[in-house]
């Protein structure tokens, strides 16, 4: 993870020792923030925060959250620095429809913001510090106002809509059903105004990603019967061209389809071109420039409960749920070669759904 020298000796080879060459850039250092969920009754969602150049770990870094983490999510999504959101259900958003978004200080660990939502599950960024978030349990997506801490009317869309993705006017919104959803809608982001719905996706919409393409790939669970687990409806991988919602491309999975405890169950990384899928203990990878499989690789023992891909390391970060305890004891990251092979195991909170990194871009 000690990145910063191969860099440096790899500039020094490629620009010689001459006393005039101009200072080396340097390398922002990434941060690694894990979303854990915590336990559904106690609301004592966390967050986890990973230095991968120094490799300090610091635990609740956000103190007194008092919910569920659902997402966490980096980005410049109000200013042209990282801002950190949070996104959190509590264990009365199903009658009440409570929620929350928080936004905090990337440097500072410091809440800036709290706006109340309903049920919020995902955030689609549409430019000029304005988003929409999708709100599970009331099947409507609201338009929010990151930089004044505002929200919409909400737009009506299907059951249990959960992930979102904005390709130029068009907003994509994956409506669950918990499983039994099969449609995904498409608002108009001007409008503010659902325009199409795409019926008869797959069994089951719930992650939904774009890839350099601008094409938007839907994460399909499928069913299973809830007492024998044996599986009705397999998952699928469906590709879908973003300007149109046409259907480009569509890859079958044998079982269901994400992450354990509702967690992130896909990822994209635009350096290797590629998404990562979890489908019970596996980890499959797709290529997305020609919409194919790549390969998968199996993990043993703790459940994986998120995927995320490093773009600095080529690796892939996954979440793991205690597996005597998960939702009482600490869980914790497992980091993976793009092929599977475990690297390294780093600490977390109780059920880590959720993970994403800053940048690293770099500076100088």
């Amino acid at each position: 993870m000690k990145r910063l020298l191969p860099l440096l000796c790899l500039l020094a080879l490629a620009i010689g020792c001459d006393t005039s060459d101009p200072v080396l850039p340097s390398v922002a250092p990434v941060t690694m923030y894990v979303g854990n969920q915590g336990n559904f009754s106690d609301n004592n969602g966390t967050i986890t925060a990973y230095d991968l150049d120094t490799g300090a770990v610091r635990q609740d870094v956000v103190p007194n959250l008092g919910g569920l983490v659902q997402r966490v999510l980096v980005g410049s999504y109000v200013t042209s620095g990282e801002e950190f959101f949070v996104l959190l259900n509590f264990d009365d958003s199903f009658s009440t429809g409570a929620g929350r978004i928080d936004e905090v200080n990337v440097d500072s660990g410091e809440r800036t913001q709290q706006m109340p939502v309903n049920t919020p599950r995902d955030l689609a960024a549409v430019g000029g510090g304005r988003a929409y978030v999708s709100n599970l349990y009331a099947g409507t997506v609201t338009p929010v106002d990151l930089i004044a801490g505002t929200a919409g009317a909400p737009i009506a869309v299907g059951a249990n809509p959960e992930g979102l993705i904005a390709i130029g006017n068009r907003l994509y919104v994956a409506n669950s059903g918990f499983g039994f959803g099969t449609a995904v809608s498409v608002v108009d982001i001007a409008q503010g105004a659902v325009i199409e719905t795409l019926e008869g996706i797959c069994v089951g919409p719930r992650t939904l990603l774009a890839d350099a393409e601008a094409e938007v790939w839907v994460f399909c669970s499928g069913t299973s019967d809830f007492n024998t687990g044996e599986v009705i409806d397999d998952g699928a991988v469906v590709v879908l061209n973003g300007a149109t919602g046409a259907e480009v491309a569509r890859m079958p999975v044998t079982g269901v389809l994400g992450a354990a405890s509702l967690g992130q169950d896909a990822a994209f990384s635009a350096t290797h071109h590629e998404m990562a899928v979890v489908v019970g203990a596996e980890v499959l990878r797709f290529d997305t420039r020609s919409n194919t499989l790549l390969q998968g690789f199996e993990v043993s023992g703790a459940p994986i409960s998120a995927v995320a891909y490093s773009e600095t390391e080529g690796r892939l970060y996954l979440g793991r749920l205690d597996p005597t305890n998960p939702f009482a004891a600490a869980g914790f990251v497992s980091v993976h070669s793009l092929g599977g092979t475990e690297v390294d195991r780093l600490e977390a909170g109780i059920a880590p759904a959720s993970i994403a990194f800053t940048s690293g871009t770099i500076e100088g």
